[in-house]
């Protein structure tokens, strides 16, 4: 949560997407501590549904805890779940999941973009990590040092 904290305070978005395993996915005992810190920041969530999150969460959470989500954002159609399916990414889509703790990012010829921004909590590929999307496109975003990692234009 520390990582989270300071990941607002440096890049100061206006809303942040979780790509699932909200309350469990870093194997937290206490998830009472984890909704309380998320409650807390002063900015807003699009969460999609984990395999590791219960239904029951959306009320600890008091956000919607749906399988997938599709918004729109700088000329896009962003589609969020939390298992990784490709098979939707042509034209201009941004597909976004987080099921693998691994950071991916990809664009294809058509300028479909494919990431996991990995995970801040418990990364399966040795590195916390984030993503932000802005208009200029996604970067991949060392969590310990606000380094980009890797990045991808729009």
């Amino acid at each position: 949560m520390e990582l989270l904290e300071q990941a607002v305070a440096r890049e100061k978005p206006d809303v942040i997407l979780l790509l699932g395993d909200v309350l469990r996915g870093a194997g937290d005992e206490d998830s009472g501590y984890v909704c309380l810190k998320l409650t807390t920041l002063p900015i807003g969530f699009l969460p999609v549904k984990g395999n590791c999150d219960y239904t029951s969460d959306r009320y600890s959470l008091n956000m919607d805890l749906p399988i997938s989500r599709v918004i729109t954002a700088y000329g896009y159609e962003i589609h969020m779940q939390h298992y990784p399916y490709a098979s939707s990414l042509c034209g201009k889509k941004i597909f976004l999941y987080g099921h693998t703790h691994r950071k991916t990012l990809y664009k294809n010829g058509d300028g479909g973009i494919l990431c996991c921004p990995g995970s801040i909590a418990l990364p399966r590929d040795g590195s916390a990590s984030y993503a932000i999307l802005d208009p200029s496109g996604i970067r991949l975003i060392s969590a310990l040092d606000g380094q980009t990692i890797e990045s991808v234009s729009l």
